[in-house]
């Protein structure tokens, strides 16, 4: 999985206005969990999602990178953030919902580390509790790749990406040039490497441990390809 030691810091500029995604979650959250009270989320990035939860909930993360934790803590000082695999972390606690969001589950690389963030979500969920993910189909991620290399400007710095294809994975090339006070750039790259399965194959396999109540089309996020970026709303059995 992806460090982001050298994107970090430039994550939340890269990602923009994260307030209609995080109002999309919302909506889904307060419809499938309304009398929910303490959330997870797995690979909570700088925790720009849960600062947008947090009015409504007792939030905890985990994420593999420490600069992406660091980032977290410091707007959420009194969330419980941590840094850890989401595949096998312990919280040594359970939560009414466990969210995964946003392509966070195709940093993956195999479907043994898919099936055990499955496991876990389940391990830390209270009994009825709910257990909500997405992910980027195979279809989306080979869209992506077939689209030439793009940037864009980011204040003063610059972002390039490039996404390609190699043997059924992809490979996010990010590379920032900072502006430096002398005026040069200084270049920070990331390679970020996501994988994805057919949808049948990891619906049979939450289909095991959860009730899935219902798997809404991002439409409101991207009304070009609404299905390509499915969210599994899940009841644990």
């Amino acid at each position: 999985m992806t460090s982001y030691s050298e994107f970090a810091k430039f994550y939340d500029a890269a990602m923009g206005d994260m307030s209609g995604k995080i109002d999309f979650l919302h909506k889904l959250l307060k419809e499938s969990a309304p009398d929910a009270k303490t959330l997870l989320e797995f690979a909570s990035g700088t925790g720009t999602i849960l600062e947008g939860l947090s009015s409504g909930y007792k939030v905890s993360g985990v994420d593999l990178s420490e600069k992406m934790a660091e980032i977290a803590k410091k707007k959420l000082p009194s969330a419980d953030i941590r840094v850890g695999d989401m595949t096998n972390y312990d919280f040594g606690k359970t939560f009414d919902i466990v969210l995964c969001a946003y392509d966070s589950i195709n940093h993956l690389q195999n479907w043994e580390q898919w099936c055990a963030l499955f496991a876990n979500a389940d391990r830390h969920l209270q009994s009825d509790g709910i257990f909500i993910f997405d992910f980027n189909t195979i279809k989306r991620l080979e869209w992506l790749s077939d689209n030439p290399p793009f940037g864009r400007l980011l204040g003063d710095d610059y972002m390039f990406m490039d996404i390609k294809s190699e043997d059924g994975r992809f490979v996010w090339d990010v590379r920032v040039f900072e502006k430096e006070p002398d005026d040069r750039f200084a270049l920070h790259e990331d390679l970020i490497h996501e994988i994805s399965f057919p949808v049948n194959q990891v619906t049979d396999e939450v289909a095991k441990s959860f009730t899935i109540e219902k798997i809404v089309d991002a439409k409101d996020l991207d009304e070009e390809n609404p299905n390509w970026r499915p969210f599994l709303v899940c009841r644990k059995k």
